[in-house]
């Protein structure tokens, strides 16, 4: 299994995408009964304060959660500043979303940890919503645009329908699988054997990385002119072969002068 990081991940051919994911974004509130911050029985560091890529608490409390997309924890302080968001999501669902938090009673920026445990667990089980990750306010007021009746002006926080801003360019490369990237997760995010893109995203000239499933790129992400990724432009399969049929591979380090003696050697039957 490989080991990535964004310290051995090479982004010098990575290429533009922008997201043109649909996401539902839930306040998280800053509720007195948050779980402590640690890593989830079972893991390798069960107990311990869960920490981020430089080693600093993510947090004191909140809620951890599983994605199964990306096979990884996921902490979400309960410091009234961070979100959870539901990944790839239609109209029909956003509207099920909203109707479902409606009908906890609770107002939509404040819910409460058990009503925002019930709101992802019917994302996940009921609707088959399961890439699910925390991020910040912050993050949605730069990043996102609110669709139909999302909010995020007049002081409130983020909460409902967005996409992501089309302006807003990052960049990607595909990694080889089977392997785990140390990202944004609480624990690593499992790559499988069929690879996985990391995308590089920047934040106020900080950039930052994660992790995305290769199906889940391809069906999320575009070429900055709208047009669909191909996974063969991020991979060496995709490079075109030799057009003439009698073309031959050139040796990798093979000296000039040995390919110029097997071509005389062709050319007089030797």
């Amino acid at each position: 299994m490989i080991a990535y990081s964004k310290h051995n991940v090479d982004f010098s051919a990575a290429k533009p995408v922008v997201s043109a994911a649909q996401k539902f974004v839930i306040p998280v509130a800053a509720f007195d009964d948050a779980d402590p911050l640690v890593y989830p029985g079972g893991t390798e560091k069960a107990g311990q304060p869960i920490t981020d890529w430089q080693g600093n608490p993510v947090g004191a409390k909140g809620l951890v959660f599983f994605n199964q997309t990306d096979q990884c924890y996921q902490a979400a302080p309960s410091d009234g500043r961070s979100v959870i968001i539901i990944n790839e999501v239609t109209a029909e669902q956003a509207l099920d979303l909203r109707e479902f938090v409606r009908g906890l009673g609770e107002p939509g920026e404040n819910l409460s940890k058990s009503s925002l445990e019930r709101v992802v667990a019917h994302a996940q089980e009921d609707l088959g919503l399961v890439d699910i990750y925390n991020s910040t306010d912050a993050f949605i007021r730069s990043k996102m645009t609110p669709v139909r009746a999302a909010s995020t002006g007049n002081g409130a926080r983020p909460c409902g329908w967005f996409k992501r801003d089309d302006r807003d360019v990052c960049r990607a490369v595909f990694v080889e699988g089977p392997g785990c990237f140390e990202g944004p997760g609480a624990t690593p995010q499992q790559i499988p054997p069929h690879g996985a893109f990391i995308v590089r995203q920047d934040m106020k000239g900080n950039p930052n990385y994660r992790m995305v499933d290769a199906d889940v790129m391809l069906r999320t992400y575009l070429n900055v002119d709208g047009s669909p990724l191909e996974l063969r432009n991020f991979t060496e399969a995709g490079e075109p072969p030799p057009t003439a049929p009698s073309a031959q591979p050139k040796r990798r380090g093979e000296p000039s002068w040995r390919l110029a003696l097997r071509m005389i050697a062709r050319l007089f039957g030797k």
